[in-house]
Formats: C-alpha cells, sequence, structure tokens
C-alpha cells in the first residue's frame, strides 16, 4: 500500500523511515487505513511499538515519518528455527505491547510475522545464553503496521466480502461474520505465532482461501507437542488454550496470559 524510504529529518538530523502512499491507489478505504496507521502511531509511545512522528498529504501523496528501524523481519528467523525459549520470551512482550495498545483503547487486528521486526539480530541469537531472555527481546521487538488498527468494540472500515488482517491468524469469530474489534483478537494471533514458531508449521493449511478459511473455521489442529515432540506438554497446552476456537473457552485475559507465559519460562 506504500513505499518505505530512508530519509533524514529536517528537524533534528536523525535517520527516519519515511513512508508515502502509492500513487496509483484510489480506494477510498486503502487511504483511510493509510491515514489511520499515521494517526493511531503519533499516539503511542511504547517501546516495543514503532514510533510515527507526523504524517500528512504533500503534492498530493499521503505520507508518514517513523522511526527508522533496522532488523530482520520475525518471518525470515521463524525459517530459521527458534528455540522454544525464545518464542516465549517473544510472546511476553508482544502481549505486554498489545496490552499498552488495548489500554488506549486499540486494537491492532493485523499481527503477524510480517508485522514484527527483530532489532540487532546478532544480539537478539544471544537469547539462550543470558539470564533475562525477556528483557532482551524486548529490546529487540518492534511492532509494526498500525493500518487496520480500531477502537476496542468499534467496526470495521473494510467492505462485505473482505477480512481485516490475514486469514491465517484472525479468529473464527471475525471470519464468522463478527465486525467488532475486541483485544482478543489480536491475543488468538499471537498464539498462532507461538504455534508456528515452536512447530516450525501452521496450525492450518488450504490450497486456496477459502479452503483455509474453512480450516481455521472447523479443522481442529494438531497440538504443538504432536507436532514436534521436543515441545514441552505444558507449553503445547498452552498454545492450545490461546489458539481455541470457542472464544468464550478462549485464554484471552492478559494478566492470565501473562502469567501463563511467565510459569512456563520456569521451565528453562
Amino acid at each position: 500500500m506504500g513505499t518505505v524510504y530512508r530519509a533524514v529529518s529536517k528537524k533534528g538530523g536523525e535517520t527516519v523511515a519515511l513512508k508515502v502512499m502509492d500513487s496509483d491507489i484510489a480506494d477510498e478505504d486503502a487511504q483511510k487505513r493509510f491515514l489511520r496507521e499515521g494517526h493511531v502511531g503519533q499516539e503511542m509511545d511504547h517501546p516495543n511499538i514503532v514510533k510515527i512522528f507526523d504524517s500528512g498529504k504533500e503534492s498530493g501523496r499521503l505520507y508518514y515519518v517513523m522511526e527508522y528501524c533496522q532488523g530482520t523481519c520475525l518471518h525470515d528467523l521463524m525459517e530459521e528455527g527458534l528455540s522454544v525459549r525464545a518464542v516465549l520470551s517473544i510472546g511476553i512482550v508482544l502481549c505486554d505491547a498489545l496490552h499498552y495498545l488495548h489500554e488506549k483503547g486499540v486494537v491492532h487486528r493485523d499481527v503477524k510475522p510480517e508485522n514484527i521486526m527483530i532489532l540487532s539480530e546478532p544480539d537478539f541469537r544471544l537469547i539462550d545464553e543470558v539470564d533475562d531472555p525477556v528483557s532482551l527481546a524486548g529490546s529487540c521487538v518492534k511492532l509494526l503496521d498500525l493500518g487496520l488498527a480500531r477502537l476496542a468494540g468499534a467496526t470495521t472500515l473494510t467492505r462485505t466480502g473482505l477480512v481485516a488482517g490475514t486469514i491465517m491468524y484472525v479468529p473464527p469469530e471475525s471470519l464468522g461474520g463478527s465486525k467488532n474489534a475486541a483485544p482478543a483478537v489480536d491475543f488468538y494471533a499471537v498464539g498462532i505465532m507461538i504455534y508456528e514458531m515452536v512447530t516450525g508449521i501452521a496450525p492450518y493449511t488450504g490450497e486456496d482461501m477459502a479452503e483455509l478459511m474453512y480450516a481455521v473455521l472447523y479443522r481442529t489442529p494438531a497440538t504443538p507437542k504432536s507436532v514436534e515432540p521436543r515441545v514441552p506438554e505444558p507449553v503445547s497446552d498452552f498454545i492450545m488454550r490461546l489458539i481455541e476456537k470457542e472464544a468464550a473457552l478462549r485464554l484471552s485475559d492478559y494478566v492470565e496470559i501473562r502469567k501463563g507465559f511467565m510459569k512456563l519460562m520456569e521451565l528453562f
């Protein structure tokens, strides 16, 4: 939806990232999402959420200026493989960042590996050797892309038939027609990512969008333990509670989730 450039701020001279909306995008919803990302980002101030400094329109092009982050996309690191200890540490940091958004009345709605950056990859690779892996993860993890963010409880701006976010990370109730944005949506996505990170595979697959949607709605994924025997049983059980299909049975309270993560960290 936009092109990101490395730039230099006229105000302070520091290196920043400049995101400019593609000139060929005339879709009104896309423009609203782009503007929303800029506006929401300027209101956020959290070490694990990319900071947006300014936004506006110049020569007919929408833009916003954000902090320059140099690192590796989490998706790329996942392909190389991560230890369970590293995965849990990332999960804790992400949940803390998302809780900050939720406390501000905002739901991200597009949490996925492609929207998470790991800064200082060489330092992050020491995570299995340090005494406090959560603090190390906290200094490296950045949550990006607030383009689909909405106020908690608000309805989406997406048109009928379109689903906000990537289908794999969208809970069944959202695919089933619920349009209200709720914090539980973000924690579900974290659960799906953790499943992928500890097993090396996605919990759901499909030849096309329709088949993938059907799987998310109706198929029960194999437990992480059955896919990857090295995953401890308590970790496997915790992940399955995070991605439970029935929203009422799903682990979705931040305090309870964080306590669960910290208890699992005691295993390592």
